[in-house]
Parts: C-alpha cells; structure tokens; sequence
C-alpha cells in the first residue's frame, strides 16, 4: 500500500478533527447571520425608497459570509495548534469562546451602526476607560435585558458542541467548510464593495461588514502607531500637498467700515444626511435655505471623531494629536487661531454651551 500524500494527509487531518469543530462553526455562522440580519432591518429605513432592499441583503449577507469565512479560517489554523497541545475537548472549548468574543463583537458593533449609522471606527481607541463608561450611562446604562441577552447568547454558544455531536459530519459538508474557507478571502478582494458603486455613503455603510471594518482600522490604527506616525505617503494621506490656491475665499467678501458680527454655531452630529439631499432631509429647513444664499460645502475633513476636537480642529486647523489638542494643557505649543486674528482685530469672544 503506498504512502499517503502530503495533501492526503492534510485532508485526513481535516475529517478526522472536523467532528465537532465544523458542525460548531455552522451553527455559529447562523447566530452571526442573524446579528447581521437584525441589523440590516433596523437601518433599513435610512436606505432610498428607490434602492432595492432585497439587492443590499442578499449582497451584505453574501460579504458576510466571505468575511466570516476568512475569521474561522484563522479559526481553524488555531484549532489544529491548539490540538498538538491540548485534548479535543479544551481545543473545543476555547475555540467557543473565541467564537463568543467575536459575536458579542459583531453584536456591539452591529447595534452601535443602528444607532449613529456610522460603522466604528480606530476612534474607539481616542477613549478613556472612564469616557466609554460615561458614554454608555449616557445612553440608558447597561439594563438588566442586555445582561440577560448576553448571558443567554453565551448559553447557546457553550452548547453548540453538545448539538453538533449529535448531527451528522459529511464529508461534502466538511470539504465544502474548508473550501470556502481557503478561497473567501481571494474572493472577497474580488468582489469587495467600493463606495464608488452606491449612490450615497450610508448606502456603503450599510452593506459593509462592520466587524471587517473595525478589524482593518483597527490593524492599520496600531501599525501606525508602532512607526509613530512617520511618513508623508500620498496614499495613505491623499489630502497631503502643498497649498497652491491662494487667496479663493477674498473675492466673497465685502469690505464695510462696520465690523460684523461672527457667529459660528456647531451642532453635534449634525452631518450631510439631515440636510437638503441627504438620507434624512428635512430636519434643517432654515439651514438648507441658508446654503442656497452663501457659501456652502457639501463635504468636509473632520481631523477627529470626538466632540470635544472640533473647536481647534474648526477654528484653527490643529491635529488632534495623542488624547486631543487642548489636552496637551502647559505643553500647548505657541499657535495661531481665529480666536487670536479676531482679537487682534478689536473682537471679544463669548462662549455658549447648550449641553449638559
């Protein structure tokens, strides 16, 4: 009888450890799928009544399981490490928890995208342990249902290997579980979403794999960290160039003896979708009617994703460095602000918060 091939081997590898890590991850793909579902329906109503439902379901669910093709693939390559050192049974085990951490994961993202309509971002690492906490009491705490929500997921989890062992393991399910595995993420680089091919971005937003999203940002967010931020490349920073405009704002103004008045009014989280155009038009009439009378731009550069970086960010273009410009207290460097120019000009400043 002749010796196995490497494939070979390879292969028996995979059916003999495959009961019940593959049957464990098909039934877990359905808990995602219905994360990604609850989502999808909750921000149905952001979409166009022109753009097809049905079209962005089937296309998100269809990224999802590429994407959650390529986690268990990593998965996988854990679980047969881990098998070299441990028995089935704790490899089993720790492999439903990793499983458990990455849908409450996908979960926490999934339900924060319900409610801003914005994927999260590398901005999450801009917040304190104690900001996270205020934020979350904020928005009606941690209730007793959640608890009881994520305690049951973690339940049904924990008893996928009971279930699993008592369905049957074929070898086309099994292969077809590698399979797919080893090709999703070629595949997804193929068909890869691009906010090019929607009409509007929350379109974009909507389709994308949340957990994909954080977990990209989050890679690309530490790696830069890890070189200190070094570099000027023209990809990675497309905004990067030397100003070549001069003056394009002067020709707007009218000189008068009087000074005027400035006023500048920021409103939270009051983005391109609740104006005239947006998903959500009609919630700013007298603005839409101010921007058919001045200078209005549809789009603008944001240096930071936290409230409190708008001021240097609006009035005087500074970064916002490691925890936020006007953190930097006694270190504050020497800058100029509109603030400063105004001053300079004979204005005094007066402050309103309408916060809490």
């Amino acid at each position: 009888m002749s010796e196995p091939t490497f494939a070979q081997r390879i292969s028996n590898r995979l059916l003999y450890s495959a009961q019940p890590f593959v049957m464990i991850n098909y039934l877990a793909a359905l808990l995602f799928i219905a994360v990604r579902l609850y989502e999808l329906f909750s921000v149905s109503h952001v979409l166009d009544a022109e753009t097809s439902f049905a079209g962005i379901l089937a296309y998100a669910l269809f990224l999802d399981i590429l994407v959650l093709a390529g986690f268990m693939l990593i998965f996988s390559l854990l679980y047969q490490l881990l098998l070299r050192f441990t028995g089935q049974t704790a490899a089993v085990w720790i492999h439903c928890f990793l499983v458990l951490l990455l849908l409450y994961t996908s979960l926490g993202l999934s339900q924060y995208f319900t409610i801003t309509h914005i994927p999260l971002s590398a901005d999450f690492y801009g917040y304190s342990w104690s900001d996270i906490q205020e934020t979350i009491t904020a928005s009606g705490g941690i209730s007793p249902l959640i608890v009881l929500s994520l305690a049951v997921l973690a339940v049904i989890v924990f008893s996928l290997p009971m279930v699993a062992r008592k369905l049957p393991a074929p070898k086309f399910l099994v292969q077809g579980f590698y399979g797919l595995t080893v090709i999703s993420i070629p595949l997804w680089l193929l068909v890869a979403p691009s906010p090019s091919e929607f009409g509007k971005e929350v379109e974009f937003s909507v389709v994308e794999n949340k957990l994909l999203h954080f977990t990209r940002e989050s890679v690309r967010y530490f790696a830069n960290s890890m070189v200190g931020g070094r570099g000027s490349s023209v990809v990675e920073y497309p905004f990067l160039h030397d100003d070549t405009d001069g003056d394009v704002l002067g020709n707007f103004m009218t000189v008068k003896e009087t000074k005027p008045n400035i006023v500048i009014i920021i409103v939270e989280g009051l983005g391109r979708s609740f104006v005239a155009g947006g998903t959500h038009q009609g919630f700013t009439p007298f603005i839409d009617s101010l921007s058919q009378h001045s200078l209005y731009w549809k789009n603008f550069l944001s240096t930071t994703g936290r409230t409190f970086g708008v001021l240097p960010s609006l009035t005087a273009s500074l970064p916002f460095s490691e925890k936020g410009f006007m953190d930097l207290g006694t270190k504050m460097p020497d800058h100029r602000s509109l603030f400063t120019l105004l001053k300079e000009n004979g204005y005094r400043t007066t402050y309103y918060y309408g916060g809490a």
